[in-house]
């Protein structure tokens, strides 16, 4: 039976990202099939959303095993060269920016909220009455109400007492932004926190990741094929696995071995020593 479902290093060097700058790096992408610039789209979905997405090429498909660990220590020395390249930092910066929190807009005085109702309605009156001036008397007695009741909101828009603009409202409003204030202030910490102006740490989180999931795959796991002829694994707890862990067992023992290794040695440079 077919070996299954053949994962190639590349695909666990993609996770971790690359880049073709220069000549060994572009021999490289050729071998396995990838263009610089999808190369570049994968490693920034991979490092800036934590996920683990990687091209299917002919030549990463077709990548024996043996060749894998070799192909993965290279890539990985591509990959730690385009995220401190000024391409991806202007990207990282541009996504940074856009996980900013916005902050609540003030709430409007009684006084705004009443003047902007008041000048809706007056246009919508207006609108009507326009509409009108040549029509029949029976559209005009249709409409009529609709008129009146216009006419009647407006009036209570100018009545100091009306409850829907007293102190109260424009209380709870007040206190409504203050509590959105306080969140604002709260999630910009948070964002500064997670999102700092240097993107090692987003860098390191997805490392991180990896090395988590790949930590405990059993390498050794039987597959087997169900009622239905489709592969499982022998063990059904596996079946539960997230589909990252599934793609380093796939990938083999010698492969996430050297993205391991690779991996570690990255997290040292890009996590200050304690």
């Amino acid at each position: 039976m077919k070996h299954f479902v053949v994962i190639t290093a590349a695909c666990l060097v993609l996770t971790l990202a690359f880049r073709a700058a220069d000549e060994k790096g572009v021999q490289v992408l050729k071998q396995l099939g990838v263009s610089g610039e999808d190369a570049k789209d994968y490693v920034w979905l991979d490092f800036s959303h934590t996920i683990f997405s990687y091209p299917r090429t002919e030549q990463i498909l077709a990548l024996a095993r043996g060749d894998r660990p070799a192909i993965v220590r290279q890539v990985v020395e591509f990959a730690k060269t385009y995220t401190q390249g000024e391409e991806f930092r202007k990207r990282y910066q541009t996504f940074r920016e856009e996980k900013k929190p916005e902050p609540p807009e003030p709430p409007k005085s009684m006084t705004e909220l009443r003047n902007e109702q008041k000048e809706q309605l007056q246009k919508s009156l207006k609108e009507i009455d326009d509409n009108l001036k040549n029509a029949t008397p029976e559209q005009k007695k249709q409409y009529q109400p609709v008129m009146d009741g216009l006419r009647e909101s407006i009036k209570s828009l100018d009545d100091p007492n009306n409850p829907m603009y007293s102190r109260d409202v424009e209380k709870g409003y007040q206190q409504a932004y203050e509590s959105q204030l306080e969140t604002f202030r709260k999630d910009s910490l948070e964002w500064a926190k997670e999102w700092t102006a240097d993107p090692k740490p987003m860098l390191a989180r997805a490392l991180d990741k990896f090395l988590e999931i790949s930590a405990d795959v059993d390498f050794s796991a039987s597959i087997v094929k169900n009622e239905n002829g489709i592969a499982t694994f022998a063990n059904s707890d596996y079946e539960s696995k997230p589909s990252e862990w599934k793609l380093c067992y796939r990938a083999g023992k010698e492969t996430v071995e050297a993205a391991r290794a690779a991996a570690k040695e990255w997290l040292k440079e890009l996590k200050p020593a304690k």
